[in-house]
């Protein structure tokens, strides 16, 4: 369910700093990979909430997470 052109749209675009009194040149700034995926989230969670998909999705979510945490459990043998 990933979509592809999403990521190019973040990523093509740059993000305008605030031009400081101290600087004369004023360059693009180029978002960090962590604000990438924070802008990816959001967006992400927003197309969901469109679709009112969010509960569903969490729901799955929160059994891989459980699911995963029990694998790695041992089991303890019977006697």
């Amino acid at each position: 369910m990933r979509d592809e052109g999403s990521e190019g749209d973040v990523k093509s675009q740059p993000k305008l700093e605030k031009s400081s009194p101290k600087s004369s040149k004023s360059r693009a700034y180029y978002l960090k990979k962590s604000e990438m995926k924070v802008l990816q989230l959001i967006e992400k969670y927003e197309v969901l909430k469109s679709k009112g998909a969010v509960d569903k999705f969490l729901a799955k979510k929160r059994k891989r997470r459980a699911t995963r945490g029990r694998k790695y459990v041992p089991s303890v043998p019977k006697r």
